[in-house]
């Protein structure tokens, strides 16, 4: 993918595109790569999966993110790659975040959601069954309150 993205910009950019990818990359260095709300909802692509959380460091979160961050295996990269988490796994890092619910993407749901776990609601949103959340962060959620917020894009006028 990387390499089709290049060849695309080449041929958009022309001598350009060095330029045209610094300055994308600078914008995705940007980013915040989660979001907490103050109801207690984790909100990311993904999480560290089990075998690579050894190599996960939570100091990510309190720096500027780096290129090699991005990189195998920098925490960056292992947060927004990571699959197939245990439920021990998400236990221990609801109580290392301070949070009660994690709300993720990056696996694919055929109907536009799933559960994955006690606390693990993944949204798909990249087809035609894809999903949003509707939340009130004024208001508390379990792990049902939150399924029951789930919106099929398709609803939407």
């Amino acid at each position: 993918m990387n390499r089709c993205m290049h060849e695309a910009m080449q041929r958009e950019y022309s001598d350009n595109w060095p330029q045209i990818k610094e300055a994308m990359s600078r914008f995705l260095l940007s980013q915040p790569l989660a979001l907490r709300t103050t109801n207690r909802i984790w909100m990311s692509h993904s999480l560290p999966a089990d075998r690579l959380m050894k190599d996960f460091d939570l100091s990510i979160f309190k720096k500027k993110i780096e290129l090699q961050d991005c990189v195998k295996p920098g925490s960056a990269y292992i947060l927004t790659w990571g699959r197939r988490m245990s439920q021990a796994l998400l236990d221990r890092l609801a109580n290392m975040l301070n949070v009660d619910i994690f709300l993720l993407g990056h696996q694919p749901q055929v109907t536009g959601w799933g559960q994955a776990g006690n606390n693990l609601l993944i949204i798909a949103s990249d087809h035609n069954h894809g999903c949003l959340v509707h939340i009130d962060l004024e208001k508390s959620y379990a792990i049902d309150d939150l399924i029951r917020s789930v919106v099929p894009l398709s609803s939407i006028e």
